[in-house]
């Protein structure tokens, strides 16, 4: 398995005007393409932002980021934007989604096809098709149940077919049922060439996945399956 994403001695740090806190402690961390990985750890360890940090929304402070074999500028933030764009796709605990639009909407929103609406659209119906969310395209998220909302999260993640899809607590909102089924697209995604990378707090969840990072105050460790 070739490594898709790879991090070296990644540091992170939050500043107020008085203080200054190290969020992430030169961690290390690598995503295969095609592989499920978990990222866990008690709240505040800093599994949000060492997602974010991977994802590049909010990029390390200093080390070493390199996405297929090629190092990454990470002083560079339209180099980051544009990598979001065409090879990221991001599920949040929250779904934030655009109320006052509709699920097609909010998805259409982060396309970058220039195929033409029609092909866009028709390209929504299919993946809302295979997410069983294609009757409430038309529907805002206030009208949407959380397991609806959190679908449509996803189809807008995958819009763009992308390399790696990151997903921050992807269930926590969510009844068991409805997660479980959650967690059923998002592995299914990986038969599609996608690379997940889950931030859970769910042991049963991070078991599940091929291999799990825990984080500790910061620091990062690779946990190996017997």
């Amino acid at each position: 398995m070739s490594t898709l994403i790879e991090g070296i001695d990644l540091e992170k740090s939050f500043r107020t005007r008085y203080v200054e806190t190290r969020v992430l402690n030169r961690v290390c961390i690598r995503i295969g393409t095609s592989e499920i990985i978990a990222l866990t750890g008690r709240s505040g360890s800093g599994k949000t932002t060492l997602l974010n940090a991977i994802g590049l929304l909010a990029p390390p402070d200093h080390g070493h980021y390199k996405l297929n074999g090629e190092e990454v500028d990470l002083s560079n933030i339209a180099s980051h934007h544009r990598v979001r764009r065409e090879q990221f796709g991001f599920v949040f605990q929250e779904f934030m989604l655009v109320d006052y639009m509709t699920a097609r909407e909010n998805v259409r929103l982060v396309t970058r096809s220039k195929s033409g609406r029609i092909a866009i659209n028709a390209k929504i119906e299919r993946l809302a098709e295979e997410l069983e969310i294609e009757h409430r395209l038309d529907h805002y998220p206030p009208q949407l149940s959380g397991g609806q909302r959190q679908r449509v999260a996803i189809l807008r993640a995958v819009m763009n077919s992308p390399k790696c899809i990151f997903a921050d607590e992807p269930t926590g909102n969510l009844d068991s049922t409805t997660g479980a089924r959650v967690l059923r697209l998002l592995r299914g995604l990986k038969s599609k060439g996608c690379a997940i990378v889950i931030a859970t707090h769910d042991q049963e969840i991070a078991a599940s996945c091929q291999r799990q990072y825990q984080l500790t105050d910061g620091t990062c460790e690779e946990i190996t399956f017997n």
